[in-house]
């Protein structure tokens, strides 16, 4: 898996987050689908970050579809690559894809579907939907982890500047 990528899910995962009902107001690109539970908001370096869980068959469509419908009202586009990965297509193009994460004591068989859309404004959302179960156990294709990230622009342009000072050819940001 690409190492940007693995540092970006290791960074909305370690954030802290409160209750839904505890959370002041967020980003409503941070979207619920009915039926939710375990609903996190948070909020970590000017970012705002969703968690939840929904039971929902693979592949998800009816979810898909909520989130395409409801940001494209908000005005968000979808992108065709990977905001931090120029070149490499997103989930909008690609769809699912799915892998084995061998970095747990025990290897999971991971389905993940992950894009990002843009506003006229340039802030970004991102959406991962992730399926997984041990290797060894059952198929478990109902279980949807649903992880939702709202990067203001002048967010999103920092993090380019950054990964520019560690990777100077990957995205030519000035």
């Amino acid at each position: 898996m690409n190492r940007l990528l693995i540092l970006l899910i290791i960074f909305l995962l370690s954030v802290q987050t409160v209750a839904a009902n505890e959370a002041a107001p967020y980003s409503k690109s941070l979207l619920v689908f009915q039926g939710g539970k375990e609903i996190k908001f948070s909020r970590h370096y000017g970012t705002e970050q969703l968690i939840y869980r929904l039971k929902t068959p693979y592949p998800a469509d009816d979810v898909l579809s909520f989130l395409n419908k409801e940001l494209k009202a908000q005005g968000w586009s979808p992108l065709e690559d990977d905001f931090l990965n120029p070149g490499n297509k997103s989930s909008h193009v690609e769809g699912w894809t799915n892998f084995i994460d061998g970095t747990r004591k025990i290897d999971h068989k991971v389905f993940q579907w992950l894009a990002q859309w843009q506003n006229s404004n340039g802030d970004i959302v991102w959406y991962a939907l992730i399926y997984e179960y041990p290797l060894n156990g059952p198929k478990n294709l109902l279980n949807l982890k649903i992880f939702g990230k709202y990067i203001p622009v002048e967010v999103y342009k920092q993090m380019l500047r950054e990964i520019n000072k560690l990777i100077p050819s990957n995205h030519g940001v000035k």
